[in-house]
This record gives C-alpha cells, sequence and structure tokens, in this order.
C-alpha cells in the first residue's frame, strides 16, 4: 500500500474513532422494557393528542423487544416491516443495549462499502477516498446515536448493491441471487417502495449482459424470498403464508388513506436548501440537520452518470446511477420524510468520486466541506434541546422523561418512585391545574452551565410565577439536568411539609341587568380525570363537555397540557345549572372524580340557567382570580421552619359580578 493510501486509511480509521467519541453516551444506554411499554401505551400511539411523544428509534426499540418475545409483527407498529426492529430487539433481549445492533452494523458498512468502492471504481485510492468520503457524510454518521430503520435500510442496499455489482462484473449467478435476496430483506426492513422499480432495472441490465434466460427468474425469486426471510419471526409460528399475504392488506390500507397537500418539491428543496433554513422561497417544514454538500453533488452526479453509463455501456454505473434516479423519483411522488435520503448516501458518494476520478484536488476540497458539515454538527449547541425538553417535562408533568434526563450518576442517589411521588405531592398539594415553564436561550459553556427557567403555576390558590436557574453538566458527551428540589420551589424538599388555612373565593354574587341575584357564592365542584382511562376519547370530552358547560375543544386544550398518566387531572368546575343530576352524569364518565371547590349556585328564579352558566365561565376565563381560594399557604422544612408560598394575585373579598351581553 502506498504511502498516501496508507494515509487516507489512517484518516478514515480517526474519522469512525472520532465519530464514536462524540457518540460514545451509547455504551451506557440501558434498555428498560417496563419503562417503554408504559410510554408506549400512553404515547400518540395509544392515546389521541398524548403530549408525551414517541419517537420513531425509541418506539422501534420498544417494537423490536415485543417482536423477540414473540409478537405478531402484524398487531404492533405493522406500517414497518419487522426485520430492523427485530435486530434491535435482539440487543435488548440479550445485551440489554439496542445500540449494540447499531454499533456492529456500523462498523460492518464501512468495510462492505469500500469493497462496493472498489468493484465501481477499481482503483484502491479512489475507493479509499470514497470510503472517507462516506464515513464522513453526517446522514451516514450520525446513525450512530440512532435506533431507526435507516442504518439497516441503508446496510442491506449497500449488500445488494455489493453483489450486484459483482454479478455485472463476473457474471457469477450466485451473486445475483444475494444481491436479490438482500434487496428482499432491504424491503423487509423498511418500506420496499423502490423494490419494483429496482428489479426492473436489474432485469434490465441483466438482458443486457445476456445472460442465460433463467436469470430473469432467478432474480425477482430471490428478492421474494429475501423479502419472506425478512418475516421468519412471524412464519416461525404461523407457517401458513396465506394469512400472511392477507395481513399486508393493513399496510396497504394504511398507506392508501390519502395524503392531502402533498408538496412534491419538499425533497429538492432539502437537498438543494436544507443548509439555508432562513431562505423564505424554501419554505422548509422538516430540515436536514445532517446536510452536506454530498446531497446535492450526488443528485448531479447521478444524472451526469447515467449518461456516461448509457454512452459507454457501462453496466455498473448505469446501475448505481438508476438505484439514485428511483430513490429520488419515488420520494418526489411520494412525500417522505428527509431521512429517506439516508440510503441512497453510499450511491452518491460513489458517482461523485466517480465522476471527478481525473480531479483530485477537487475530491479532497469537497471532503474537506464534508469534514466540516459533520464538525459543525458535533458542536452544534445540544444544549438547547436537552434544556427544551426539561422544560416540557416539567411542563406536562412527564416524571419518568424528566428523572431520566437528570445525571446518571445523581439517580442512583434517588428513587424514582420517589421521585415521581413527590414531585406528583407537591403539584396536588396546591392543587395545581396547569404548569407553564419556560427556558431562556441556551448559550454553550464546556462541561456546565446553568440556564434560568420562568416557572409559572396555575392553582386552585391562585398563580405562582418566578424565575430559577436550572444547572447542567456533560455525561459522556451528551447535556444532563442537575437536579435540585428547589427547582419546584425554594427550599422545598422531600422532607418539608405544605399547610393550608382556606378562606374561601372572593366571588360574592353575579347580578343582572336590574340587580337581581342571577346567582352567589356556594360550594361547588371541580370536575377531574384520569387522562388514562379516556379509551374512546371523543366521547369522553364530550361527555365532559356537557357537565362542565365548556367546548370540548377547550376541554381537549386543557388535557393537553398534560401526559395521559394515572392521576387524575383538572379539567374545569361542574356546572351548577345542572344541579344534582350533574354529580350523578359526571361520576358515570369513566375516570371522572369530584373534588370539593366553592364556585356559584344558579338563583332559583332564573329562567335560562345555561345562559347564567355561560356567563360564569366567561368570567372564569377573563378573570380567574376572582374564583382562585384565598388561602395561607407556608412550607415548613425538617427543621421546623416555616416559608410562605407567595401568589401572583391580590387579595380580592366579596366580588360582585355584573351580567355581560354576549
Amino acid at each position: 500500500m502506498s504511502s498516501s493510501n496508507k494515509f487516507i486509511f489512517f484518516l478514515i480509521v480517526l474519522a469512525v474513532v472520532i465519530n464514536f467519541y462524540f457518540y460514545r453516551a451509547i455504551f451506557y444506554y440501558k434498555f428498560e422494557s417496563e419503562y417503554l411499554e408504559n410510554w408506549y401505551y400512553n404515547s400518540q400511539y395509544n392515546v389521541a393528542q398524548s403530549t408525551r411523544g414517541i419517537s420513531d428509534g425509541i418506539l422501534y426499540q420498544f417494537v423490536g423487544y415485543r417482536l423477540v418475545e414473540g409478537e405478531n409483527p402484524f398487531d404492533l407498529q405493522y406500517e414497518t416491516p419487522p426485520f430492523g426492529k427485530y435486530l434491535y430487539g435482539l440487543a435488548e433481549k440479550y445485551f440489554a443495549n439496542p445500540f449494540i445492533t447499531t454499533v456492529l452494523i456500523y462498523l460492518l458498512s464501512v468495510p462492505l462499502f469500500f469493497y462496493f468502492a472498489n468493484k465501481i471504481l477499481d482503483k484502491t485510492i479512489f475507493s479509499l477516498l470514497a470510503t472517507l468520503l462516506f464515513v464522513t457524510t453526517p446522514l451516514f454518521s450520525t446513525q450512530l446515536r440512532e435506533t431507526m430503520l435507516d442504518l439497516p435500510y441503508l446496510f442491506f442496499y449497500l449488500l445488494h448493491g455489493t453483489f450486484m455489482s459483482r454479478f455485472l462484473t463476473d457474471k457469477k449467478r450466485i451473486d445475483l441471487i444475494l444481491a436479490g435476496l438482500f434487496l428482499g430483506i432491504a424491503s423487509g426492513t423498511k418500506l420496499g417502495v423502490y423494490t419494483p422499480f429496482i428489479i426492473l432495472v436489474c432485469i434490465m441490465l441483466i438482458s443486457v449482459h445476456k445472460g442465460r434466460l433463467i436469470n430473469f427468474f432467478i432474480f425477482p425469486i430471490s428478492v421474494i424470498v429475501g423479502y419472506l426471510i425478512a418475516f421468519f419471526e412471524y412464519f416461525i409460528r404461523h407457517p401458513n403464508p396465506i394469512p400472511w399475504l392477507r395481513l399486508h392488506k393493513k399496510v396497504f390500507d394504511f398507506y392508501s388513506s390519502g395524503i392531502v397537500n402533498v408538496d412534491h418539491l419538499s425533497q429538492w428543496k432539502n437537498i438543494f436548501l436544507a443548509n439555508l433554513p432562513n431562505i423564505e422561497i424554501a419554505k422548509l417544514n422538516i430540515q436536514i440537520r445532517e446536510w452536506s454538500i454530498v446531497a446535492p453533488l450526488g443528485v448531479i452526479a447521478a444524472v451526469v452518470g447515467l449518461v456516461y453509463g448509457i454512452k459507454k455501456v457501462d453496466l455498473k454505473i448505469c446501475y448505481v446511477s438508476a438505484v439514485v434516479i428511483i430513490m429520488l423519483g419515488v420520494n418526489t411522488v411520494i412525500p417522505f420524510s428527509p431521512r429517506y435520503l439516508i440510503q441512497m448516501v453510499p450511491f452518491l458518494v460513489l458517482l461523485i468520486v466517480y465522476i471527478l476520478k481525473k480531479y483530485k484536488i477537487l475530491l479532497i476540497g469537497i471532503i474537506l466541506l464534508n469534514i466540516f458539515s459533520l464538525f459543525n454538527l458535533y458542536s452544534t449547541n445540544q444544549l438547547i434541546g436537552h434544556s427544551e425538553a426539561v422544560a416540557r417535562f416539567l411542563s406536562t408533568r412527564a416524571y419518568r422523561e424528566l428523572y431520566r434526563s437528570i445525571d446518571p450518576q445523581q439517580r442512583q442517589l434517588i428513587n424514582e418512585a420517589e421521585f415521581i411521588k413527590t414531585s406528583e405531592n407537591f403539584f396536588e398539594s396546591l392543587n395545581t391545574r396547569k404548569i407553564e415553564v419556560k427556558v431562556a436561550p441556551a448559550k454553550r459553556f464546556d462541561k456546565e452551565a446553568k440556564l434560568k427557567y420562568n416557572f409559572r403555576y396555575f392553582t386552585k390558590y391562585g398563580e405562582i410565577e418566578r424565575e430559577e436557574v436550572l444547572s447542567f453538566k456533560q455525561v459522556y458527551g451528551e447535556w444532563r439536568l442537575v437536579w435540585n428540589w428547589d427547582y419546584l420551589y425554594p427550599r422545598f424538599n422531600p422532607e418539608s411539609k405544605i399547610s393550608i388555612e382556606e378562606k374561601g373565593i372572593p366571588f360574592s354574587k353575579l347580578t343582572g341587568k336590574e340587580g337581581e341575584v342571577l346567582a352567589e357564592r356556594a360550594e361547588g365542584k371541580t370536575v377531574y380525570i384520569i387522562p388514562r382511562l379516556m379509551y374512546d376519547r371523543g366521547k369522553s370530552t364530550n361527555s365532559l363537555s356537557i357537565v362542565t358547560s365548556k367546548s370540548s375543544g377547550e376541554i381537549s386544550a386543557t388535557l393537553a397540557t398534560t401526559i395521559p398518566d394515572d392521576f387524575p387531572r383538572y379539567v374545569g368546575y361542574l356546572d351548577p345549572a345542572l344541579k344534582e343530576q350533574g354529580i350523578i352524569e359526571a361520576l358515570s364518565i369513566k375516570g371522572v372524580s369530584l373534588r370539593d371547590n366553592q364556585f356559584a349556585r344558579i338563583a332559583d328564579s332564573v329562567k335560562d340557567p345555561s345562559q347564567v352558566s355561560n356567563i360564569l365561565n366567561y368570567y372564569l376565563d377573563k378573570n380567574p382570580e376572582v374564583f382562585y381560594t384565598n388561602a395561607d399557604i407556608f412550607i415548613t422544612n425538617k427543621d421546623g421552619e416555616k416559608k410562605p408560598i407567595k401568589f401572583k394575585n391580590g387579595n380580592l373579598n366579596d366580588v360582585t359580578l355584573k351580567f355581560m351581553t354576549f
């Protein structure tokens, strides 16, 4: 090996090592099956409008584990094929870490790509340059931190491409069979929308190759066999293929449900403008954070490569170019996520190097630009994302996710069940109805950071608004929260006690135009519901709308501020116009509980109680301080020291409201 080749090889190894360093946190990840099961069944996949959203990567971890445990792949997240998820499940079952699969596929992809490049580019130096460009492409390198289906998808396409190029070179039938098998497995890893077109292109190349007639049948049959292999977990328990075929109707029905407002240019905007999100003409909904120069140059090289390949009858270049053009074409018709560019990366890189073989200096320049994009991504302030996530967890009382955002060493000193219990007890003691937490713009520090958060609690007793500084530290390259119970309220901790002396609400009465009393202060009820028990969310919100006289939209918006968990969450005041019947109707709703709270009693002389209820709801929205319960509230620490909790609302007493015309 020449000295230049040795140097490029060294750079490849260095790039891989650096990538592992920046994403070293994956080696300390621990798979928690019970936690993910709880998350999944309370996520948007099972609870409509759930604020406890689960990402695709976490979803695939959970589904993969269930598949390994014997779950039918058509019963759980059936819209994507099972093979990639199953690979993550194996790593979870035997190593308690799905990233073992990611690491193995990542490490195997690099030498496999080099071998593939050798078949296309012929010379070792160009294969090494292509491999360096490949490992420094952000779309590929960042997959090391993911448990998505994109990396396995890319890997099986790499295997397919490698054996297809071998067949086009050596004419060995075994290579054609393997190329078909791995294309089928790729189709069983992620949605195989490209497969029919790639089969067609490969058959055309076989015909040009003047191979035997049997090859025309062997290749598509091999693809089908590969697809069947991807579902081996299903066939182990259900050997009859007829139900398997019928179950595919679920997948077809899912994807044919209809897509509106399709932007067929979204892929092209992401390829050519994703690194310029401030350009208004781009109108990007989703940006590729991992964008690099490879995307636009590779697309151009695909067109040039196809023309050159046809002109020179270079079947391998025709094949590589055709694969890219097929994927680009399908992605134009179907508005896939930008992640559907990832499997193109090996092919794009090969085409760029092939077209620019005579211009090594230009190739080196492209590699340097690629490295710049990658290191720019490494240095991106990930603290912003983590700090905003912490604000969201606090706002929605996502205690389980908040707990896992804390420094792992500190978590060893804090029991999760106690963490959840203490946090919930604090908010429940104040009868908290809504929480808002916002974080100030983050500034990057070395290993530690302190950020200002604005807390706003809406409670039965009024509003609490204050500013708190939260501390963060880097652990294995990732930001983690340094937890302090003072974040919830100064001097609060698990040993603290909250004492409350209630005095009643300021509202005294509601009078009409002539001064007649329409409603007056009285003992009332507030409605709470356990969101997890709202199995039919539409039916539940409609029933809640009847007993609270709030619209279904208002109720949905209220419940959307909290995660769907086992704790009761505030909905609104029981409509006083319904009287005793309202209590009966409210308690008939699954998951509902009622709490005593002063509100209003509508006068018996009122002819239209519903109109008075509407007026009261108007004031509840515009002047909530009139209906807050006045109280003296103190936090007492373990040493007996008492400190009052301060509320934003003033001390109002005996407030009379007047009839409003709507």
